[in-house]
């Protein structure tokens, strides 16, 4: 369950860096928005969604794996870091121009 939330959350990040940024008037996406900000907005971004990405995918696999291997993942180290995450990329996708 929390695997898919924080899936979720990942499928959303992707779906805000293709969307079309407001600010122009011809389609530029919010990725192509966040490259022209400089390699810090870029690095916010890629960095945030690496690591929402990485945690996700750990806690589904986690979910998925038989009780007697399943490996130790507490939850609560796993979602600030995940909000912490998600928060970068959504700031340098939506906010950090």
């Amino acid at each position: 369950m929390t695997g898919s939330v924080l899936a979720a959350g990942v499928i959303w990040l992707g779906l805000l860096a293709a969307a079309n940024d407001d600010y122009y008037l011809d389609s530029v996406s919010r990725w192509e928005h966040a490259t022209r900000g400089g390699s810090g907005t870029v690095a916010l971004v890629v960095v945030g969604m690496t690591l929402t990405s990485g945690l996700a995918l750990a806690c589904v696999v986690r979910g998925l794996l038989p009780k007697r291997l399943a490996f130790a993942l507490p939850i609560l180290l796993v979602f600030p870091a995940y909000l912490v995450a998600w928060w970068m990329a959504w700031f340098g996708l939506a906010a950090g121009h």
